[in-house]
């Protein structure tokens, strides 16, 4: 994975960052932003195992920062966060299908119910 703060500029008038034209999706099989975080998602060249990452310096000081306090590459902690958003998006998924099949069962809760729980759980 590279980490790259260069590919990311601002083009006039505008707060959101333009896409590189490395960052081409007809050259990479997906492009897709997060706020000012561009992916390019590499599947066309199986063989490519590579992954080019672009922050706006704002991003990438950050990164770099929080990377430095712990001892660690950018790139390393790129895909740990990247990991642990994978795998919450995962279980998240899971969970909004568990509660859809319960939706099709014909199991639901009531409005009172679900305001009686929560102020319990919020001690109100």
């Amino acid at each position: 994975m590279i980490v790259n703060d260069g590919e990311c500029n601002r083009s006039r008038g505008d707060s959101r960052p333009r896409l590189s034209s490395r960052l081409n999706p007809d050259r990479f099989g997906r492009v897709f932003a997060i706020e000012d975080l561009y992916v390019a998602v590499v599947w066309k060249a199986a063989y490519n195992k590579r992954m080019e990452v672009s922050f706006a310096p704002e991003l990438q000081a950050k990164l770099n920062r929080i990377a430095s306090q712990e001892g660690k590459g950018p790139d390393e902690v790129v895909r740990e966060l990247v990991a642990n958003y994978l795998d919450h998006d995962e279980w998240f998924r899971r969970e909004v299908g568990k509660g859809l099949a319960l939706l099709d069962q014909g199991k639901t809760v009531s409005h009172g119910n679900v305001r009686r729980q929560m102020d319990r759980i919020l001690g109100s």
